[in-house]
């Protein structure tokens, strides 16, 4: 079985202007749901309860060592939240090394809905946070938003 201790991962996220800006050195922890809903096709004469797949979801929620300097953490995340782009796009995987069959990449488009620019405590080291959304494609062509590559 395979297992792997989780200690560089990488995470990025870009816009429509092709900048990049990777996180990677500033992540504290990282947890990435994907899902879909769960339909009731149930009606008055079935024998148990009936299920259809419904549509797909992500979210991500990332923890952070904060940084206010200039171009870096606070601001980027910032900027991005308060974007008029239609989304970001973020990229992530389990290590920095090359994408491959022990380390695929996901990337997905969506919107970071909250941001905790600090918390903590006395003697605590700064920390910030911020929660991502999915958001649905544009055309039935693009149904799986959320991107597995492996090359």
């Amino acid at each position: 079985m395979g297992k792997f201790v989780f200690s560089n991962a990488y995470f990025a996220m870009d816009n429509s202007t092709g900048s990049v800006y990777d996180a990677s050195s500033f992540v504290k922890s990282l947890t990435v749901n994907y899902s879909k809903s769960e339909v009731d096709k149930t009606c008055m004469l079935d024998e148990g309860i009936g299920r259809l797949s419904g549509l797909y979801d992500w979210s991500m929620d990332v923890e952070f060592a904060q940084d206010f300097a200039d171009n870096t953490l606070d601001e980027v995340v910032f900027n991005a939240m308060n974007s008029t782009l239609t989304s970001l796009t973020f990229s992530f995987r389990p290590t920095t090394a090359v994408v491959g069959a022990t380390n695929p990449t996901y990337r997905g488009e969506g919107w970071i809905f909250a941001y905790t620019p600090m918390t903590g405590g006395v003697g605590d080291l700064g920390a910030a946070s911020i929660s991502i959304r999915g958001v649905a494609a544009s055309s039935a062509a693009n149904a799986s938003w959320l991107k597995r590559a492996i090359s």
